[in-house]
């Protein structure tokens, strides 16, 4: 992996590590500023490695293409290899006039290897026609590879009255999934997760390094596309780093929605499984990265059948748990709503 000085951070305690030559990771929603460790002494089963690599380390890959394994969409993926436990990737695109932008991905069943050039690091932190920054790639590669071992990624904010009482926050963007997690926090719950949940075998998992509401705290904000330059560098969780829970079991699910009144009700199961995969592709929306589609043509894959396991999932949790509806007023007001059922 070169020469390059790397940092560890477990991404989701007993689930997910990280090793990469940098702190900041733009665009990845699982970990975008891996500030300090939050749970250090936790294992994983699965791990993401990211590091920067030279164009001759990519052009020498490029010798090794088999023929035809090239997929054109203004851009080019090869597919390097396919064997039972790996698949290797090799996407290029020119940048007129600059350079070229490289990535190689390796895919395993528990290992997810994903080398560029700086170039693409360093130059895309904005989508430019087609090309999407790298941290886009990531998120979506690292969800697929969860999904595959039966761990789904939820664009949910969570909160936990303890270990055995965990809470899903779902909503559309900006309605107050933060503003909830954070009211909680604040009266005394357990913190899990602002922006991205985890769900595995009934358990809501903590993921701590996401940093989606400090950046819409921060005063860059107004220097418009700017702003993501210079993104803020502290995950929101750090301010509740000493009430963080690993998981907690899920048992309540809540679905915020904007209304003229406020009220909590019950959702019926088909409803609320429509509605959690709509909200979950506003966030890992990879049937629109172009690579991820490159790499489901090349491998003849049916991407429905990922939409299945997904779906499966999503109606299994919701099985396991109390669901609700919640329509308020105020984002402030969601807060006191779902106390009134939990508490």
């Amino acid at each position: 992996m070169g020469t390059n000085k790397f940092i560890e951070r477990t991404v989701i305690p007993d689930i997910l590590k990280i090793v990469s030559f940098t702190k900041n990771l733009h665009y990845y929603s699982y970990a975008e500023h891996m500030s300090e460790e939050f749970f250090p002494q936790s294992g994983y089963k699965y791990k993401v490695i990211v590091d920067l690599k030279s164009e001759s380390y990519f052009k020498h890959l490029l010798k090794k293409v088999p023929s035809p394994t090239t997929l054109q969409y203004s851009n080019i993926v090869y597919l390097l290899a396919r064997t039972k436990n790996n698949i290797e990737l090799l996407y290029t695109q020119r940048l007129y006039p600059y350079g070229r932008l490289w990535a190689h991905i390796t895919e395993g069943k528990d290992r997810l290897m994903f080398y560029i050039n700086p170039l693409y690091f360093y130059g895309i932190r904005l989508r430019i026609e087609n090309i999407l920054p790298p941290g886009i790639h990531l998120r979506n590669l690292t969800y697929l590879m969860l999904l595959k071992n039966g761990i789904l990624s939820l664009y949910a904010s969570s909160f936990a009255l303890n270990e055995k009482e965990g809470c899903l926050i779902l909503s559309p963007p900006n309605v107050g999934k933060s503003v909830t997690v954070s009211n909680a926090a604040q009266d005394g719950m357990f913190y899990l997760s602002e922006d991205i949940s985890i769900v595995k075998n009934g358990y809501i998992y903590s993921v701590p390094y996401t940093n989606t509401y400090s950046h819409r705290l921060s005063k860059m904000k107004y220097l418009g596309p700017i702003s993501y330059f210079f993104p803020s560098t502290t995950p929101f969780s750090s301010k509740f780093k000493d009430n963080i829970l690993p998981k907690s079991r899920l048992k309540y699910i809540f679905i915020l929605e904007p209304s003229s009144t406020n009220e909590i009700t019950t959702i019926p199961l088909e409803v609320a499984i429509r509605k959690i995969q709509l909200l979950n592709e506003i966030e890992f929306n990879y049937h629109c990265d172009r690579i991820i589609l490159s790499r489901f043509y090349l491998l003849n894959e049916d991407i429905s059948d990922t939409k299945k396991i997904e779906r499966d999932i999503i109606e299994k949790i919701i099985k396991q748990a109390n669901i609700f509806l919640v329509k308020a007023k105020n984002p402030q007001h969601y807060y006191q709503l779902i106390k009134s059922v939990i508490i």
